[in-house]
């Protein structure tokens, strides 16, 4: 799936019904970087998971070879700001050619209440009671993508 405005492209990318080798044969050029990755990864789930999620770039006719890793870990491309999030079952990516970008999946229902300390502080209390704690838990990891900043605290940064 693949939604378009102005200068914002997202794309999902489905994965669960899709081997590993068919979907290497879709993400075929990865950038060194992204290779050595990939290299590293060891379940065949999380494989797919990283695959998945350039298979939406590649959807959203964003060059595989050219995207590389900040030190932090936020993925660059020489064309657009980028970024990427998955899911045992999707892949997702952003693209905007004009505005930093930031995106996150989530599997609807999964459960983030026992975490939920964490990244809903006491002055969001009102806010957070009209949205799910997954809703806010997935606002905040896109805005942390957004930024690139790892170091950001969802409660004394968000």
């Amino acid at each position: 799936m693949k939604l378009r405005s102005n200068s914002l492209t997202i794309c999902i990318h489905r994965h669960s019904e899709m081997s590993e080798k068919d979907l290497l044969k879709r993400v075929s050029k990865l950038s060194p970087s992204d290779s050595s990755k990939f290299e590293k990864l060891l379940h065949p789930s999380r494989k797919m998971q990283f695959l998945s999620a350039r298979a939406a770039l590649i959807e959203m006719d964003i060059s595989l070879e050219e995207v590389t890793t900040m030190p932090e870990g936020k993925p660059i491309h020489p064309d657009a700001f980028i970024s990427m999030g998955h899911t045992a079952s999707h892949g997702a990516a952003i693209s905007s050619a004009e505005h930093p970008c930031g995106i996150d999946i989530e599997t609807m229902g999964r459960d983030v209440a026992r975490i939920r300390k964490r990244f809903v502080r006491p002055d969001e209390e009102s806010f957070s009671s009209s949205y799910s704690d997954l809703h806010v838990w997935v606002a905040k990891e896109a805005a942390l993508k957004l930024t690139g900043l790892r170091t950001l605290d969802f409660l004394s940064d968000m």
